[in-house]
């Protein structure tokens, strides 16, 4: 029997260890490249603790939001006052609200009006008139508030700022850039949850798609409006990751709607299925 050689054994262990050098500076390679892109906020990094980035509030920069105000009632002055038959107890003429009124000077009769009709006949009897307000009466204004009048009141939209991070918005402010067309909406669940179901007017933008391609991000156009990102509320953190990648690309105004759909819809909003927005 031959014995097995000495020399391969050196030659497995230096393979081997080659092996291993190749590995390690691969994952020091790739360690290196997570920390750049973590320090640059960039959605591609991957963390080694799953947690859900806090973003700052939206509310916390608008403020309260401003409440839909109804028009103020449009006020009628008083109508004139009706002429006095002669010989009665002149009638005080109201000025406005809260003045004393001022009694009128009674005149000389003036000549009997023409009668309306021809062949008509005047009977000579005063016409009818109402009876005067008591002395010290102020005059009412005429209140009309019915829909012809009053001007609708616009929607209050509040200012969104630049800012390198996206801001966290909630149902409330959501309502309303949505009531006054004041965002661009972008859904970025699949494309087959954004038919089974979407805010009406949000466009379709997967996360996943702009991961493979980040000039999808860069080619949106939110037509000069902010951005308010939504996926599926919850532990979804695709619409988060599509803020930053959306800022990345140069988009300075991005919301993240924090309920997401389930959110809204729960809130009794308007859903649409298919696949146009």
């Amino acid at each position: 029997m031959t014995e097995p050689s000495t020399e391969s054994t050196p030659r497995r262990s230096s393979l081997a260890r080659d092996v291993a050098v190749i590995v390690l500076a691969g994952i020091a390679l790739g360690l290196s490249f997570n920390a750049l892109q973590a320090s640059a906020r960039s959605p591609r990094a991957l963390s080694w603790i799953r947690h859900e980035p806090k973003l700052a509030s939206f509310e916390s920069l608008a403020g309260t939001l401003p409440e839909e105000v109804p028009a103020a009632a449009a006020v009628r002055p008083a109508p004139e006052p009706t002429p006095q038959a002669v010989g009665s107890a002149p009638a005080p003429v109201a000025t406005s609200a809260g003045t004393k009124p001022v009694p009128v000077t009674p005149s000389a009769p003036s000549a009997p009006a023409a009668p309306a009709q021809q062949g008509v006949k005047p009977t000579g009897k005063p016409a009818a008139t109402p009876p005067a307000a008591p002395a010290g009466t102020p005059a009412q204004p005429q209140i009309v508030t019915d829909e012809s009048v009053a001007a609708p009141v616009p929607v209050v939209l509040p200012v969104v700022p630049e800012t390198r991070e996206p801001l966290e918005v909630g149902l409330d402010f959501t309502k309303r850039f949505h009531a006054g067309r004041g965002a661009a909406f972008v859904d970025a669940r699949s494309a087959e949850e954004y038919a089974e179901g979407h805010i009406p007017g949000a466009a379709s933008l997967p996360f996943d798609d702009v991961y493979k391609k980040p000039e999808l991000a860069k080619a949106f156009d939110e037509k000069g409006l902010p951005i308010i990102v939504y996926c599926g509320g919850g532990d979804c953190d695709l619409a988060r990751t599509l803020a930053y990648a959306l800022i990345e690309a140069g988009h300075k105004r991005v919301l993240v709607f924090k309920d997401g759909l389930p959110g809204w819809a729960a809130a009794g909003m308007p859903v649409t299925k298919g696949a146009q927005p």
